[in-house]
C-alpha cells in the first residue's frame, strides 16, 4: 500500500479493516509524505519512507520532477514490492492494495486464490479480446518472491521507467495499469501468472453492478462468495451526512446503504487536493 496526506484518512480505514479481520497480517506502507509516517506506524504497519525507497532505486526516482505527482506514485508499485522482498525476509508473498481499499472478509482467501501461483492480478473490465482499454485494475495484485515474479516485477519496472502518466500512451500503456494488458496479449510471456477468478476481490464500482449483493449474519457477499475487499473508487466524503441521492443514477439502493454509506462513516472530512 502506498499514499500521502491527502488519502491517509482511506489509508488508515484500510488498514483498520485489516487488522480487524487477519490481526496476524504484516502490512509494509509506503509513506509518500513523513506527516503520515507516526499515524501509519500507529496501526502497527511497517513504514517505509519514500526517501528509502527513493535511495534504493534513484532511476525512478528522477523521472519524478518529469511527470505530475499521481502517476509518479502510481509508478512506484512494482519497486515497492521488490523493496518489500530484498527488504523484509518473511515477505514472501505480498498483496498490493490501493488505498481506497477496505476489507469486509478475511484477507486469507486472497492466498487461497492465489494458491501456488507466482503472479495474480484482477480483472477492471469486461473487455473481451481485441478490444481496447486497460484489461486489469492496478490497485489490487499479489506477488511471490520467486524467480517467475521477479521477472515480471523487473519488466514492469522498465516499462514504468520509461513512461507512466494518466493518458494513453505507447504500446497501449495507461499509466502503471495498462502494462498489465500483456497478461492477456501474450499469456506465455511469463509463467506463474493467474487471473483472480473470484468475485469478491477487488470488487469494484465498474463490476459490483454484475454481481448479486446480499447480507448473510453481518457478512456481505456477491454471487454467494464473501465480498473479501471493495475497492472504492472516486469515493470522497463530501459531507457528515451520507446523501445516498448523489449515487442515484450508478448504483441500486441496495449498494449504496450496504456498501458505501458504512464506509462513508468511517472516513473523515478529507485533506485538501494536492496539485499535479
Amino acid at each position: 500500500m502506498l499514499f500521502d496526506e491527502q488519502y491517509s484518512g482511506e489509508g488508515i480505514v484500510c488498514l483498520q479493516s485489516i487488522k480487524a479481520r487477519s490481526p496476524s497480517s504484516k502490512i509494509w506502507v509506503l509513506c509518500l509524505t513523513p506527516t503520515i509516517e507516526t499515524p501509519v506506524g500507529a496501526t502497527g504497519a511497517t513504514v517505509v519512507p519514500l526517501t528509502d525507497l527513493e535511495a534504493a532505486y534513484p532511476n525512478i526516482a528522477a523521472t519524478k520532477s518529469t511527470r505530475p505527482w499521481a502517476p509518479y506514485t502510481q509508478s512506484l508499485k512494482p519497486y515497492l514490492v521488490e523493496y518489500v522482498f530484498d527488504n523484509y525476509e518473511d515477505a514472501e508473498v505480498v498483496t498490493y492494495v490501493d488505498s481506497d481499499m477496505y476489507f469486509w472478509g478475511d484477507p486469507s482467501e486472497i492466498d487461497t486464490e492465489f494458491g501456488s501461483h507466482s503472479f495474480m492480478v484482477t480483472k477492471r473490465t469486461g473487455l473481451t479480446e481485441g478490444q481496447t482499454g486497460v484489461f486489469f485494475n492496478g490497485g489490487c495484485f499479489t506477488c511471490r518472491d520467486d524467480e517467475n515474479c521477479r521477472e515480471l516485477l523487473t519488466w514492469w519496472k522498465g516499462k514504468v521507467y520509461q513512461w507512466c502518466l494518466w493518458e494513453d500512451g505507447p504500446d497501449g500503456a495507461y499509466c502503471e495499469a495498462g502494462y498489465l494488458n500483456v497478461l492477456r496479449d501474450e499469456p506465455t510471456l511469463f509463467s506463474g501468472t493467474h487471473v483472480c477468478a473470484h468475485p469478491g476481490i477487488n470488487t469494484a464500482p465498474w463490476n459490483i453492478r454484475d454481481y448479486d449483493l446480499q447480507e448473510t449474519e453481518g457478512q456481505l457477499t456477491v454471487d454467494g462468495r464473501t465480498l473479501v475487499c471493495y475497492h472504492y473508487r472516486a469515493y470522497t466524503k463530501q459531507t457528515e451526512v451520507f446523501d445516498a441521492s448523489l449515487m442515484l443514477d450508478s448504483f441500486t439502493e441496495d449498494i449504496r446503504l450496504k456498501l458505501y454509506l458504512p464506509y462513508h462513516d468511517l472516513l473523515p472530512m478529507p485533506e485538501p487536493s494536492r496539485e499535479g
